[in-house]
């Protein structure tokens, strides 16, 4: 288990370093998603290419997407302004929700826009990191969530926060899902008391 969880660091070290570093032109990288699951609504914050999901280009059969069908498509929406590629993304946002993957004991949930923060069009010829946050509202009851993304959306990087040092953090191929997240506890009264009285934190 220890091995394991130091190859995940590893391999998850390795995949912020690739979206610091100076990009290739046009190259595919990992969407990189901060995970939160509260006790009724899951939320994930993800640094991706909008451009290539907007397009449909299956990020898991190309290195670089000049070398896809729709490179024509990811140019021209490259080219576009920040509220023009949002107004594209919520256009295209009933086919691309079907990608983002969140399960409730094997029930798919359907992902909601919460927020777009996309940068200016900048160097066209360099990849565009925009942050997408998404939620779903959970089920009743207290069972976790598993969340990915489709194996046409590529390589994925989930980072739970809020969960304290059992928190996950993965480096999965498209398709495939977390292990369960539980939901966050309540607080008990005596938590609650602590917080009120400014004693609930370091």
């Amino acid at each position: 288990m220890v091995v394991l969880t130091m190859l995940r660091r590893l391999a998850l070290s390795m995949a912020l370093v690739f979206t610091v570093l100076p990009a290739w032109a046009h190259e595919v990288r990992p969407t990189i998603a901060d995970v939160e699951v509260g006790q009724d609504q899951v939320t994930l914050s993800m640094r991706a290419t909008l451009e290539a999901l907007i397009s449909g280009i299956d990020l898991s059969a190309v290195n670089n997407t000049n070398d896809a069908p729709e490179s024509v498509i990811y140019d021209r929406l490259r080219a576009m302004q920040p509220a023009e590629l949002e107004a594209e993304l919520r256009a295209a946002w009933s086919r691309i929700a079907r990608g983002v993957i969140i399960e409730v004991d094997g029930e798919r949930l359907t992902p909601e826009i919460i927020s777009v923060q996309i940068p200016g069009v900048g160097d066209p010829e360099l990849p565009r990191d925009s942050l997408l946050t998404v939620g779903a509202t959970l089920p009743e009851g207290d069972a976790g969530v598993q969340v990915g993304l489709s194996a046409q959306f590529g390589t994925f990087v989930p980072r739970q926060i809020g969960a304290g040092d059992e928190a996950y953090e993965g480096f999965l191929n498209g398709g495939q899902l977390t292990p369960v997240l539980p939901r966050a506890q309540p607080e008990g009264l005596f938590q609650r008391l602590l917080g009120a009285i400014g004693l609930g934190g370091e």
